[in-house]
């Protein structure tokens, strides 16, 4: 135990802040971190804090220090098909064929507030025209109609490009 400083140069040590993988814990091998070492390894184990977090995402949302919430990508419904909240046109399905259109449609993406959580992971998905689209075809689609307005359990939600999410409690 150190008592005072030391006028003796130390050796300088660093951990890497992204280890590679396959080298043992989060922020170094255990052993040559020192014996307060294994305090940091909860990362690398899944725990975090005493969280009983029990998949990843689950993990995320403890880490971010929050409840969990999700994306999802505001679309309207119109006639024949869909648009972008831009007013891009998707397709009948919302296939949005070229990386532009997917570029314009993902600039719609907006954070749910955690209240609407459960409602959206139970009732939206992503369009069927996304299903052969990797940037989204895991991404969820929040599909406004023709009133501006979509019905996410008991409460109708809405965008408004001043005040961004709006929710009316059901």
């Amino acid at each position: 135990m150190r008592t005072g400083w030391s006028t003796r140069p130390q050796p300088f040590t660093t951990a890497l802040a992204h280890p590679p993988r396959g080298l043992p814990g989060a922020l170094g091998h255990p052993a040559r971190l020192g014996p307060k070492a294994t305090q940091t390894r909860g990362l690398e184990t899944g725990t975090y804090a005493g969280s009983r977090a029990a998949t990843q995402e689950q993990l995320d949302a403890v880490v971010r220090d929050g409840e969990p919430t999700v994306e999802a990508v505001i679309v309207r419904r119109s006639p024949g098909g869909y648009r972008a909240y831009d007013g891009t046109w998707l397709g009948v399905h919302g296939e949005g064929d070229d990386d532009e259109v997917t570029d314009r449609l993902l600039g719609g993406t907006i954070r749910l507030t955690a209240r609407l959580t459960a409602a959206a992971q139970a009732e939206l998905r992503p369009l069927p025209g996304w299903v052969d689209r990797p940037w989204l075809k895991y991404r969820l689609a929040l599909v406004l109609e023709d009133d501006g307005t979509a019905l996410l359990g008991a409460d109708r939600v809405s965008y408004d490009d001043v005040l961004g999410l709006v929710v009316e409690r059901g």
